[in-house]
């Protein structure tokens, strides 16, 4: 059985899910090390650790760790540019495989620091033995530095979907951080628009952020949006059981593990190709509503669906076979993971 060692500044529930989901197919043992809980925008959800081993421990603990002679594979997630460094070399000598899990940097960045991390990327990636890319625009970045990149996105479990029966009536959802980089009131602002002339559809909005009270205000105010706040998993997919499109306008998300289940649940989409999900897997008209992070392109995405609900019903299917087939389903990524570690799959 092979050893995996994943490390990372702070815990990211979809990496461990997918771990867990991987261990179901390939004989691995996995350790998850993080120094810290971050709580910034969003509520970390303790995972069981049953399957996956977590550790939160200091640099000391880590050092002594990664000497270790029995560790087979190296993933970083998130840490910083000078552990990344010392993990590399202290460790590039025993030739152990190093591999590097990341999202394409911010591009909104002052040009001057885009210039220095090129730099520091360009000189410290080449030793790693692989980057797995989270999201094209990813590898058409790293591929300039690494050239063993693999499209490697986020992935969740993919469930069987409760069929939709005919709908007269849209139901929108907004799941996500209640900030202004996901754009939640001009979202707002874009549904009271369309309930001006479409008055019987309806929006959920399930999260929490600066904007609660807003959201809060306005579910009271007008009673076909409803607002639910933080709520767990199980929740989010019977809402979007319930729901028919997605609206997911960021003006900028690294990937956004939401338009995947969506997807899997079997919505149409109406998101920014800012959002790198989007970028990859929506195609405008064609299987979704592509729109800037404005009030004016978002309403108009929402009346597109609702003057159009034939192709709307013909997305929602597209969009389920599209996530069942693609590496967003953490069955085809689990083995895509073992195929290029060479690990051994479970029959």
């Amino acid at each position: 059985m092979k050893k995996v060692v994943f490390i990372s500044n702070s815990p990211n529930n979809y990496q461990y899910n997918f771990f867990e989901t991987a261990l179901r197919f390939i004989k691995i043992e996995c350790f998850f090390y993080y120094k810290e809980i971050k709580k910034n925008n969003y509520k970390w959800v303790e995972p069981n650790k049953k399957k996956v081993k977590i550790v939160y421990s200091n640099n000391k603990k880590i050092d002594q760790i990664l000497k270790q002679k029995n560790i087979d594979v190296i993933l970083l997630g998130y840490v910083k540019y000078i552990d990344l460094v010392k993990i590399l070399f202290r460790n590039i000598k025993d030739k152990k495989k190093i591999f590097f899990f990341s999202e394409v940097p911010n591009s909104n960045n002052h040009y001057v620091y885009k210039f220095f991390r090129y730099l520091y990327h360009a000189i410290i990636l080449r030793y790693l033995s692989g980057v797995f890319c989270i999201g094209r625009k990813s590898v058409n970045y790293f591929t300039r530095i690494n050239k063993c990149t693999y499209y490697f996105p986020y992935s969740i479990n993919s469930y069987k979907l409760t069929t939709k029966k005919k709908f007269q009536v849209i139901n929108f959802i907004f799941i996500g951080q209640l900030i202004n980089r996901k754009s939640i009131l001009e979202t707002i602002e874009s549904f009271i628009m369309l309930s001006n002339t479409y008055t019987k559809n309806t929006l959920t909005i399930i999260g929490s952020g600066d904007y609660e009270s807003y959201c809060r205000k306005a579910s009271k105010q007008f009673k076909n949006i409803n607002f639910y706040g933080f709520r767990n998993q199980n929740f989010i997919r019977k809402k979007l059981n319930d729901s028919h499109v997605l609206l997911h306008p960021s003006k900028y998300d690294g990937w956004s593990v939401v338009v995947m289940q969506a997807m899997n649940a079997g919505l149409g989409i109406i998101g920014s190709k800012e959002t790198n999900c989007v970028y990859d897997y929506i195609k405008h008209k064609k299987n979704g509503f592509v729109c800037e992070p404005k009030t004016q392109s978002i309403y108009s995405g929402m009346k597109f669906y609702v003057k159009n609900k034939n192709i709307l019903k013909l997305h929602m299917k597209k969009n389920k076979m599209i996530f069942d087939k693609s590496l967003m389903n953490s069955y085809n990524s689990s083995k895509r993971f073992a195929e290029i570690l060479n690990l051994k799959q479970d029959d």
